[in-house]
């Protein structure tokens, strides 16, 4: 029978199995522990770094008991090299193994961009630093499409719901006689310019005309332009 104890002398007994028929050769045998119907418990290890195991034969219990070396404790390790996937849910961005979320719901009117394992927003002045939630796993490379985020073999999330509300307004630099040939030409010689720069998405001009307004022509929003 083994068994492993939390104490050298008394403690707890947190596991033991049953073997039977153990081979000797020159006084020495060998055996796998949890591997004969009683697996061994990770989160034994986990929780108590000093563990103790007992050798009983026919009844007879041989003392002292052993302390367990590094390699039980190697348990633990090889559950944090798991491989992780993204997760996103409304407005937080996670990871499976390290249980962390990052809320991306402030994130109108800015970009989302990566740059190594860091995370950031235009105009926002705290970046996310996500290596620290990248230890120990098995060599995932984050990356960056447009706004979708992706993890090596570990998937990949549309931030798109979160991103595509941002407005934006600009003042051109281009000065213009003001015959835009109605709304329509005037939207179009806004968007012209703003595809110029690269701003991306849709943009109107602040006009109006005998009917309608930037009220029933925009919409509106209690954030901050």
């Amino acid at each position: 029978m083994f068994s492993i104890w939390s104490d050298l002398t008394d403690g707890t007994e947190l596991w033991s199995e049953s073997w039977s028929n153990v081979q000797l050769s020159s006084g020495v045998f060998s055996v796998l522990l949890g591997s004969n119907g009683s697996p061994l418990d990770p989160a034994e290890f986990q929780n108590d770094p000093t563990l103790f195991v007992q050798l009983e034969i026919d009844g007879e219990t041989l003392s002292p008991r052993q302390q367990l070396g590094s390699v039980p404790f190697a348990i633990v390790d090889e559950r944090k090299n798991e491989l992780q996937d993204l997760t996103f849910d409304g407005t937080n961005l996670g990871l499976t193994q390290s249980g962390v979320t990052v809320d991306l719901a402030s994130s109108d009117n800015q970009d989302l961009s990566l740059s190594g394992n860091t995370l950031s927003l235009e105009n926002d002045p705290t970046p996310v630093d996500l290596s620290s939630y990248l230890d120990n796993t098995d060599d995932q490379q984050l990356g960056l499409a447009g706004e979708t985020l992706s993890l090596t073999n570990g998937g990949s999330v549309d931030l798109s719901t979160v991103l595509q509300n941002k407005l934006i307004v600009f003042v051109t630099s281009v000065g213009h006689d003001g015959n835009f040939g109605g709304l329509a030409g005037a939207d179009a010689f806004c968007q012209s310019l703003a595809d110029a720069v690269s701003l991306g998405g849709t943009f109107k001009a602040w006009l109006s005309d005998s009917t309608t307004s930037p009220a029933d022509r925009f919409a509106h929003r209690s954030e901050s332009y």
